[in-house]
């Protein structure tokens, strides 16, 4: 148990800046796979399986979990308490949270299905600019409850009192990123435990 604590402070430090609801056994199941040497497989299955059982909720008023992200330049601009707080204030729970400086190819996978689009490169570049703030979020119908929040993608255009209104600047410096819909949610959830299951292995090896 002494180990399992020692990780989650040390991940605190390297960029883990909030965990509700810490699943302790979800934790000490990393813990115990790295120290019967499993394979990276082996672990990345354990991250994936504990984040896409989450996202299998249904519409008209069942828990869903989605996944929403502060992008660089808010975070640059300090508003990520701010943006944090509207969260907890509009009723999400917030499950995971990380702070993560995506590289090129983070950014190019998360957003490969805009590859072919001519603002793609303009893209990678500014969501590799600065760390972002990557997030589970629980709620009933909270794929839909989070995209009204946030407000319209252009935030000269979103309406008062959302998210992209108080903090976006523009199309493309909108403040936040959630997911469309479930099955995106799914998808964009992985890539997050991805992330997380990239620094809890780094961490493991500094131990």
């Amino acid at each position: 148990m002494k180990r399992i604590n020692r990780i989650y402070e040390i991940t605190k430090n390297e960029g883990i800046i909030k965990m509700i609801k810490i699943n302790t056994l979800f934790l000490a199941s990393i813990v115990a796979l790295f120290l019967t040497n499993a394979s990276a497989e082996e672990l990345e299955t354990k991250a994936l399986t504990s984040h896409l059982k989450c996202a299998c909720g249904k519409k008209n008023g069942i828990t869903e979990t989605t996944f929403a992200m502060i992008k660089p330049e808010a975070v640059q601009a300090g508003t990520t308490g701010d943006i944090i707080k509207q969260i907890e204030l509009n009723g999400f729970k917030i499950k995971d949270i990380i702070k993560k400086s995506l590289t090129r190819e983070d950014a190019e996978q998360f957003y490969k299905e805009h590859k072919d689009k001519p603002f793609f490169r303009n893209l990678v570049t500014y969501m590799t600019s600065g760390p972002a703030i990557l997030l589970a979020l629980e709620k009933e119908n909270a794929v839909s409850d989070w995209r009204k929040l946030m407000g319209s993608t252009d935030a000269t255009k979103a309406d008062v009192g959302t998210l992209r209104k108080m903090f976006g600047k523009s199309m493309q410096e909108n403040a936040v990123h959630g997911s469309a819909n479930l099955e995106d949610a799914k998808n964009e959830l992985a890539f997050l435990a991805l992330q997380m299951n990239a620094l809890n292995h780094n961490i493991v090896k500094k131990i």
